[in-house]
């Protein structure tokens, strides 16, 4: 396995465990807003935007994915494709920046 590709599955490996954090402390935010902080009446406003931005944000993932059977695995495979897809755009662009680095040379 290639350097880029396990830094690529690490990379999505943590980002699926940041979204996991996310949705643990949105319902965590709630639980402690609702029995602790405040009250149902200030939470809820609180609770009903967080829930539609995830609601948003999962949605879009659906679309951009092409509406098929979704599990982690391919949440998985999909950010690690994303990841390796820019790595391999900036290792391109480094070498060609590279070439014409040496070429401005040749002319000086």
């Amino acid at each position: 396995m290639s350097v880029f590709k396990t830094s690529a599955e690490s990379s999505a490996r943590k980002k699926m465990l940041l979204g996991l954090l996310a949705l643990c402390g949105n319902f965590g935010f709630i639980f402690m807003g609702t029995y602790h902080w405040y009250t149902w009446d200030i939470v809820e406003p609180i609770a009903f935007f967080l829930d539609l931005g995830t609601a948003i944000l999962l949605m879009s993932l659906f679309f951009m994915g092409g509406r098929g059977e979704y599990s982690n695995e391919w949440f998985h495979s999909y950010l690690t494709k994303k990841k390796l897809n820019k790595t391999k755009e900036w290792v391109s662009l480094k070498k060609s920046l590279n070439k014409l680095k040496n070429t401005e040379n040749d002319y000086l």
